[in-house]
């Protein structure tokens, strides 16, 4: 409930009405009423007539502002009633009312018997007030586009100008249009030309989502991303665009403008990069399989690059610069001197070996024998007594046997098992070489394959 009807209707008349300074004095009550309600409408000023005129009617000489004129003379103490103009004249001055039309009609027949007389242009929606001499504005905000701003005087300091178009208000000081408030949209292009009065006027770029705030000089930005091909970088920035941010969507980088230059925007990854993803990672990366490519640099320029080729089982390690490419594979090295091995011994322990054989073999025989000289020695009694000793005959007899030749019999089935410990002892001085070992590069520990990418 508005603060008027909280406290009475607006066509709350007492049904007896007192006439003279008293009904003037009800009449304004209402009207102030009305006024600090802020409810200025039409259908309200003509319910508070409308019930003036039911209780009054009998007090009252009503007619056209016309009749007023020839009937209702100064001093004669005569309440008129001007119909077509809905106020009221007491004694020939201005007691009351407010005269509703469009503000081609504001009258111009006014003196200074019509000092306080209400006109509400219903067309603009402002009500001014009649000072005696002029028109002042009194309350009501103007509504149209920009382009129907309209050129005041002094008399019409304080008008409120609302243009529909860019949802911006003004306030008129009596010289100049002040900026008020609201946020005008429209693209980039159109951006205003504003001046000192202008002050804090918001403007939103509806192209590039750009806010920008008129400081009286200049336009400053206050915040936004623009997000467009790197190719519209903008240009000629200075301190005013400070914080400027802009996103290349052809590189997937954010820069922003620190007075001077680009540079990277906070918690951007810098272009130069290789991650490793389990798929692509989209616009803005470059799958490191060799080739060229370009990266945009921070300062919003671009540079071709070579990107490396780590797609096919390249590991990757840290070190002191980046070396453009991979490297390729190298054997580990040997070094040191083999060792003297003079001085050693091998334990052998063989003890519980068994040997297997076959039983079905024979062994081969051959054995040789020498050829036997014998000589003749001495006597021989083959008789006992005198006279039985034979005569010494000396001869030899030659022995030679014939060499044998054969096989062994098959032996039955056996084993040899042979037990102890062979002797030790040390070796001449010696080294073992490395005969035809060698080592190379093609095996790789446990690993996981991921995707290199480069970031552009």
């Amino acid at each position: 409930m508005s603060r008027l009807n909280a406290r009475n209707s607006v066509a709350d008349v007492p049904s007896e009405l007192p006439f003279g300074p008293e009904l003037i004095r009800i009449i304004n009550d209402r009207l102030r009423r009305i006024a600090e309600a802020g409810d200025s409408t039409r259908s309200q000023v003509s319910t508070l007539i409308e019930s003036v005129k039911t209780v009054a009617a009998a007090n009252l000489v009503s007619g056209p502002h016309t009749n007023r004129l020839l009937l209702a003379g100064e001093g004669t103490g005569v309440a008129f009633y001007e119909t077509d103009r809905t106020v009221l004249y007491v004694d020939g001055f201005y007691a009351g009312g407010v005269h509703v039309e469009v503000l081609a009609n504001i009258p111009t027949d006014v003196s200074t018997n019509d000092v306080g007389f209400l006109f509400w242009a219903t067309d603009v929606e402002i009500v001014w007030r009649w000072d005696g001499a002029v028109w002042k504005y009194l309350k009501g905000t103007h509504r149209d586009v920009y382009a129907n701003l309209p050129t005041l005087t002094v008399n019409d300091a304080g008008y409120l100008y609302y243009a529909t178009d860019r949802l911006i208000t003004w306030r008129w000081d009596g010289a100049f249009w002040i900026y008020v408030d609201g946020t005008h949209f429209d693209t980039a292009a159109s951006i205003p030309t504003l001046t000192a009065d202008d002050a804090g006027y918001l403007f939103v770029e509806t192209d590039r989502g750009i806010s920008w705030r008129w400081n009286g000089a200049a336009w400053l930005y206050v915040s936004g991303i623009h997000r467009d091909a790197l190719a519209n970088l903008p240009g000629g920035f200075g301190a005013a665009e400070t914080g400027y941010l802009f996103y290349a969507t052809d590189y997937h980088h954010t820069l922003l403008w620190n007075s001077a230059s680009w540079q990277w925007a906070p918690g951007e990854t810098p272009s130069g990069q290789i991650s490793f993803w389990t798929e692509n990672p989209g616009t803005g990366w470059r799958f490191c399989n060799g080739g060229t490519a370009t990266r945009l640099k921070s300062d919003g320029t671009t540079q071709l690059v070579s990107i490396p080729d780590v797609s096919a089982d390249c590991f990757v390690k840290g070190g002191i610069a980046y070396t453009g490419s991979a490297v390729a594979a190298v054997a580990p090295g040997l070094s040191g001197a083999l060792a003297n091995e003079s001085s050693h011994t091998h334990t052998t322990n063989v003890s519980g070996v068994t040997v297997s054989t076959d039983s079905g073999h024979t062994h081969s025989i051959d054995h040789d024998h020498a050829v036997v000289n014998t000589s003749g020695g001495a006597l021989v009694n083959i008789q006992a007594g005198a006279g039985a000793v034979a005569a010494t005959w000396d001869h030899t007899h030659t022995v030679d046997l014939p060499n044998h030749t054969a096989n062994s019999g098959s032996g039955g089935s056996h084993a040899h098992t042979l037990s102890g410990s062979p002797a030790s002892g040390g070796g001449s001085a010696h080294t073992h070489g490395l005969g035809t070992l060698a080592v190379d590069a093609t095996g790789a520990p446990k690993h996981m394959a991921l995707l290199p990418y480069y970031r552009l």
